[in-house]
């Protein structure tokens, strides 16, 4: 297993065409097996709450896409890397599986091709925190928190809400990229 570094990540946020189809590139040719799946809401109602942005990330690489401007995209994403059979991994996955089925209609073909750090968290250990910050600290990144932070810091300054920060702005997105592929380390 690589060590976490985050100077060695790429990631990118589709925002325009270029960027749909080079998406859509890595997603047909990436060898990984395990790609982490996360979602950023406008809050915690998956029958009525936005879906905002839709991640997908490796060991070192990670996409982010605005839903309420691609959900086509999305959609087949999620149905190539099923057909693929690659294998999902997500923390609190049973949370962003519903916003996806809700607004997507998608599920995994086969469910043993999907796990859940946070449920492993407490096989593992079932006193610790289960927060995939905290894991990830311990186990991934000593400076795990550090894009939740400044994701936090801009929201104040911007008063922004989960529902109005802009997906277009770094921290948001990052942050989004950068916990899948953190989850895959932790995983």
């Amino acid at each position: 297993m690589k060590k976490f570094d985050p100077d060695a990540v790429t990631i990118g946020l589709v925002d325009t065409m270029d960027d749909a189809f080079e998406f859509l590139n890595w997603i047909r040719e990436v060898p990984d097996q395990l790609i982490g799946l996360d979602v950023e809401t406008d809050g915690l109602d998956w029958f009525d709450g936005r879906l905002r942005l839709v991640q997908f990330g490796t060991l070192t690489e990670g996409w982010a896409v605005p839903y309420e401007e691609c959900p086509a995209l999305v959609l087949e994403a999620l149905k190539i890397l099923s057909h693929r059979n690659k294998c999902f991994v997500g923390h609190n996955f049973k949370f962003d599986l519903h916003f996806i089925q809700q607004r997507c209609g998608w599920l995994p073909k086969d469910w043993r091709f999907v796990h859940d750090t946070m449920l492993l968290a407490s096989v593992f250990n079932s006193s610790a925190s289960k927060g995939m910050k905290d894991l990830s600290e311990f186990y991934v990144w000593a400076d795990a928190k550090r894009g939740q932070n400044a994701l936090k810091e801009d929201m104040k300054n911007g008063h922004w809400t989960w529902g109005t920060v802009p997906v277009r702005l770094p921290s948001y997105w990052i942050y989004g990229v950068l916990d899948t592929i953190i989850t895959v380390h932790l995983f």
